[in-house]
């Protein structure tokens, strides 16, 4: 249960010959274009029906993908009272969800390595 600017895990391919490297990464997708790394949106969520279309996923999605380990994800109910569900595997062992990865740099800023799923 990760949240913007907190630091999350993500594997991504280090080569074309399918080498893996471990980074982490500032949670909430900082896309390389923006001006300033406060820019919003900074989305922590992209959605199958619109991650190929919108400006702030489409290049991400096109070139940077990657892994990002967890052991399950909350969901919320839709109707009042609002309640939180945690969603695991049955035998509790980690998983993997597909995520998108970008770097922000700008001027002397430090590059930002960022990550959504």
């Amino acid at each position: 249960n990760e949240r913007t600017s907190h630091e999350a895990i993500v594997v991504r391919a280090f080569s074309a010959a399918g080498g893996r490297v471990l980074r982490a990464a500032r949670w909430g997708l900082i896309p390389c274009f923006y001006a300033s790394r406060s820019q919003q949106p900074q989305p922590t969520n992209a959605r199958a029906e619109s991650v190929a279309r919108l400006n702030v996923f489409r290049d991400a999605f096109a070139a940077r993908r990657c892994l990002i380990p967890g052991t399950g994800f909350f969901e919320w109910t839709r109707v009042a009272p609002k309640v939180r569900y945690k969603l695991t595997l049955t035998g509790g062992e980690g998983c993997a969800f597909a995520g998108l990865w970008d770097e922000w740099q700008a001027g002397d800023e430090p590059t930002v390595l960022s990550a959504t799923w």
